[in-house]
């Protein structure tokens, strides 16, 4: 192939996100170039294989077959073409339009068959890659509010009882640095410790009996210590 782009399914919007050629030094990254634009590739194409989940391949797209008529087609008279779907548990993912506008015939089934390979392993990637993505903009997104909070909040692990997220109000409240990991063992006077701890099991036994009320208020007054040695009383 000459030309190879690699498009991607948005939630039904096709767009072009690699572009590799032989002539080009560097894999060009796109800016999400919407398929229907109609100047990089044959949309129609690439439609109908969204459409059917089939692969195409043309062996002289400009002369011969149902596409000799689409604008893109006519204006580069592409000769070789491949347009492949990418597939995942009956999903489609993204698409492979391979293009050669030199020779006729150039995609052999042999070659056919490897890129099938190719676009059963790329469809799991692809896929994992959009999860990852989703999960870091989440990720994003809940620092972004958590770090501009005033309110006290924080999530502890409820077999170690170490804290995996401690609000900002929180750490500059008890004089920790962001960097360092606690435990609720680092600010809970020991004398209130067992109390709190019966509490949480309390909670935690609720929750799974599917008895707890969210809209009872749940509170305790214990005397809390800082870094500093200090001490102050919360409910």
């Amino acid at each position: 192939a000459q030309r190879g782009f690699l498009i991607l399914n948005d939630s039904g919007r096709l767009t072009i996100e690699v572009e590799g050629s032989l002539d080009a030094v560097d894999t060009p990254i796109l800016k999400s170039i919407d398929v229907g634009s109609g100047f990089l590739v044959s949309s129609a194409i690439i439609y109908y294989v969204e459409r059917t989940k089939e692969t195409v391949v043309l062996n002289n797209a400009c002369e011969k077959g149902q596409f000799i008529n689409d604008e893109y087609v006519k204006t580069n008279k592409p000769r070789s073409v491949l347009c492949m779907p990418i597939v995942n548990k009956g999903n489609l993912t993204g698409i492979f339009y391979l293009e050669n506008n030199i020779a006729v015939g150039a995609f052999v089934p042999e070659q056919v068959k490897v890129l099938e390979m190719f676009a059963s392993q790329a469809a799991i990637s692809i896929e994992n890659a959009k999860l990852y993505f989703k999960l870091s903009e989440s990720e994003k997104k809940y620092r972004m509010v958590s770090d501009n909070i005033t309110d006290v909040i924080w999530l502890a692990d409820i077999n170690t009882l170490r804290l995996t997220f401690i609000s900002p109000s929180i750490r500059n409240l008890f004089g920790y640095d962001a960097e360092e990991e606690l435990t609720i063992f680092d600010f809970i006077m020991e004398k209130d410790l067992q109390l709190v701890l019966q509490t949480i099991e309390k909670k935690i036994e609720e929750v799974k009996g599917g008895a707890f009320d969210t809209m009872t208020p749940n509170s305790m007054l214990i005397e809390l210590m800082r870094r500093d040695g200090s001490s102050f009383w919360a409910e």
